[in-house]
């Protein structure tokens, strides 16, 4: 459903770009037919083999320090909800 331009909404997607645009220098918000297209530079853009050692280098992180990220906790506990929830639907009663 197209959200016009002034609408709260609209709002609330630019300020977050903005907001991104902080942490990441160079991306913009442009108005497309029935919504945005958020412009990523290319130095943000990286291979599959690149982004793939990214991940392993921050895995490695956690891993060396012992800890879970709190995002992962929070995934664990989401993950392990669903589930639990889904084996007592299927369950026969």
């Amino acid at each position: 459903m197209p959200v016009s331009a002034g609408s709260d909404y609209s709002s609330a997607v630019a300020q977050s770009v903005k907001q991104l645009s902080t942490k990441y220098p160079g991306i913009t918000l442009s108005e497309v037919s029935g919504g945005w297209r958020v412009e990523i530079p290319a130095s943000y853009k990286v291979g599959h083999e690149a982004h793939f050692a990214q991940v392993m280098q921050r895995y490695l992180g956690f891993l060396a320090a012992g800890r879970i990220p709190d995002w992962e906790i929070k995934g664990m506990l989401a993950k392990y909800y669903t589930s639990t929830k889904a084996l007592e639907v299927a369950r026969p009663r």
